[in-house]
């Protein structure tokens, strides 16, 4: 979607047991924030099929429509408040089955898809994802497991944190990272302040 200028709102995906996802997303043009036309639906729904089934370069897509026709300056607007951004958070304690990865980022085109496409490169199979944008930021938060169904351990968490913001290399990283019980209470401040502001 972000390689045809569409916008990302929020979004909640969802992977049933026999491995079916259903997946909603709420969106409008990057550019002007309007809605999407309907004669436009013909078109994401090829492109959605084609990317499902392995048949674009998608991150390639990506980058070439960044490349003509994102914001220029929005570096240059980003607070300094926001310069401790991206966040990541691992939490395996919310969900019984599954560890929570919280993601609090500048927003950017394909940025849930940077995310995911991190986590895939992890060997780690998404659960479910609820997704939240609001002005220049956004929260994402994926329930993922490794390949045999398992919360994954607080030793992997480095090596897919590192994952996440190479792949997030437009974002700046906070020089001095805060600590694992810093980073959780901001991103729930956050969580609550996305809430809120959404509801």
């Amino acid at each position: 979607m972000a390689a045809h200028g569409i916008e990302i709102l929020s979004a909640e995906l969802n992977t049933r047991e026999d491995g079916l996802a259903i997946d909603q997303f709420m969106l409008r043009h990057a550019s002007t924030g309007q809605a999407i036309e309907q004669r436009q639906y013909e078109k994401l729904k090829r492109a959605l099929q084609r990317a499902v089934a392995g048949e674009l370069a998608v991150a390639e897509l990506i980058e070439r429509w960044r490349a003509r026709h994102a914001p220029r300056k929005r570096a240059a607007l980003v607070p300094a408040r926001r310069h401790d951004l991206p966040r990541i958070v691992f939490d395996n304690d919310g969900s019984p089955n599954a560890t929570l990865v919280e993601v609090h980022a500048i927003d950017e085109p394909g940025l849930a898809y940077k995310i995911a496409s991190a986590l895939a490169a992890s060997n780690l199979d998404i659960v479910c994802a609820r997704i939240a944008t609001e002005r220049s930021d956004a929260l994402d938060v994926f329930y993922v497991t490794n390949s045999d169904g398992a919360k994954i351990s607080e030793a992997e968490t480095e090596s897919i944190g590192k994952q996440i913001r190479a792949r997030l290399s437009g974002n700046e990283v906070s020089v001095t990272p805060n600590s694992p019980e810093m980073e959780k209470e901001l991103n729930e401040k956050s969580r609550r302040d996305y809430q809120t502001a959404l509801a």
